[in-house]
């Protein structure tokens, strides 16, 4: 049986949970069709499905949240929040006929056949493209070329960490607490603890730091563990910022795009708020052949400093329609 979740980050997504989920005896059950990009599984999920859950986090929290419960609003607040626009495109009616009467051919029936259309339109804008990325966050190491990136400057020399900058600290919590809440202000101050304490390469060693016991700060252990679970398994990325105005037209400044972003991300994809979606995604553009809308896949969801809270409305950026598929 498949049970159809909506998910809160894009009204039009869902999560597939397999039998599996429920019942480790098909733990090992193979998918039976291709899906579209934007139909995610919850073995794809930070802690899997099944036993997987046994074998530890396979990556970082969904920054989404549970359903109903919003960490972000990426597509605004009250008066400003941008409505979901989306196209389905039309679906045949299904007839089973009195052939179909084994277990193979009523599946055959029901399971979306590859012929069929299964992309969905959907409008938002492009605020940015990857045009930098790490590998994905090693477990529990958090790499100095990120926290370059973030603003922090490296000295192996240097262990009193004077300031840190907003920038470098929010992000690395993904700017909310364990529960989704703001961040506690002593976040920055562990933060800084946290800096002075990397290794000789510049890294900041989660799992070294926090086996220390006796010297690890409560504080500290509490931040840590924040930043593991943001961090795990995601690529550090950081984007070229786009605007909707026409060449030498704006007078806007537009900082670079900075956060994290799916394993997978590549330079080139696209950063994008999609229309009532509560954070942005990373789409990859793929030969959309005759159609002259923009055919993208759905790579997963992404954190982007200072872009999570409606505040992309706010600039200049050129409304898009976007076939997922």
């Amino acid at each position: 049986m498949i049970q159809l979740l909506r998910s809160t980050n894009l009204e039009l997504s869902f999560w597939l949970i397999p039998a599996a989920a429920s019942n480790p005896r098909f733990a090992s059950n193979p998918r039976f069709v291709e899906l579209p990009s934007w139909i995610q599984f919850v073995e794809d999920s930070a802690w899997g499905k099944g036993d997987d859950v046994f074998n530890g986090r396979k990556l970082g929290d969904s920054f989404v949240g549970l359903p109903d419960n919003n960490h972000y609003h990426g597509s605004g607040r009250l008066l400003g929040y941008k409505q979901v626009k989306i196209v389905f495109p039309e679906v045949p009616a299904i007839q089973i006929t009195p052939v179909a009467r084994d277990l193979t051919n009523i599946v055959s029936a029901i399971l979306p056949n590859t012929s069929q259309d299964t992309s969905v339109q959907v409008g938002g804008v492009v605020i940015g493209r990857v045009d930098y990325r790490t590998d994905p966050f090693s477990e529990g190491i958090v790499p100095q070329a990120c926290l370059e990136k973030l603003g922090f400057p490296f000295d192996r020399y240097t262990k009193d960490i004077a300031k840190v900058p907003d920038q470098l600290w929010r992000t690395l919590v993904a700017d909310r607490g364990p529960n989704g809440l703001d961040p506690p202000p002593w976040y920055k101050i562990a933060c800084r603890n946290s800096l002075a304490r990397r290794s000789n390469n510049g890294h900041i060693n989660i799992d070294k730091i926090l086996s220390n016991e006796r010297s690890t700060q409560r504080s500290m252990r509490h931040h840590l563990e924040r930043v593991r679970a943001v961090t795990w398994n995601r690529s550090f990325i950081e984007g070229r910022p786009a605007c909707g105005c026409g060449a030498g037209q704006c007078n806007e400044v537009h900082d670079q795009l900075v956060g994290f972003g799916p394993p997978k991300t590549k330079e080139g994809d696209v950063i994008v708020v999609i229309y009532g979606c509560s954070v942005p995604v990373i789409l990859r553009p793929v030969a959309s052949g005759s159609d002259s809308t923009n055919a993208y896949r759905l790579v997963g969801e992404a954190y982007i400093y200072g872009m999570m809270d409606g505040e992309v409305f706010d600039r200049h950026y050129k409304e898009e329609t976007f076939k997922l598929i």
